[in-house]
């Protein structure tokens, strides 16, 4: 089972990507204000790195408990890859970019704002599945237990990896 630190976190992530749709949806100014300002300041940019990479890591550590792990742990592994390439250039390159690519996003915000929803959502339930998916109910004595549902089927887990 993944440590609890790293659930939260991913907890954490799904409930903030519905908290960005709705407020995308709900405040589009205020969702604009919000993402222009992501690389607007050093301190910002060293904040939002650190923040990527815990957020990678979590779902990295999650992923193998979770349905669909590739897809989980790819994003991980996304966040991670992109937030150490954004380590390697100065800053003020980030918000240049930021500034150039955020108002372009912006343009598509209401999609933007169903994005957000749905991967919401998707992590949200992807926690979720465990507690209700084939193997709830299960003792972890019981081989079935080791069980995860992914894109191909069922895929036994080692047992120290196990629910």
């Amino acid at each position: 089972m993944p440590d609890a630190l790293a659930l939260i976190v991913v907890l954490v992530c799904g409930l903030y990507l519905i908290g960005l749709g709705v407020l995308a949806l709900l405040r589009p100014q205020r969702a604009s204000k919000f993402l222009l300002g992501h690389a607007g300041s050093a301190g910002r940019h060293y904040l939002e790195l650190l923040l990527r990479l815990i957020v990678g890591a979590a779902f990295l550590r999650c992923a193998p408990y979770l349905p669909l792990p590739d897809l989980f742990a790819a994003f991980g592994w996304l966040l991670i890859i992109t937030t150490l390439g954004l380590c390697l250039i100065p800053w003020r390159w980030h918000q240049r970019f930021a500034q150039q690519a955020v108002p372009r996003a912006l343009r598509h915000l209401r999609l933007l704002a169903l994005v957000c929803l749905l991967a919401g959502v998707v992590v949200l339930v992807a926690l979720a599945y465990p507690a209700f998916g084939p193997t709830a109910g299960l003792g972890t004595a019981d081989a079935e237990a080791r069980r995860v549902v992914d894109a191909r089927g069922l895929r036994q887990l080692p047992a120290d990896r196990a629910h």
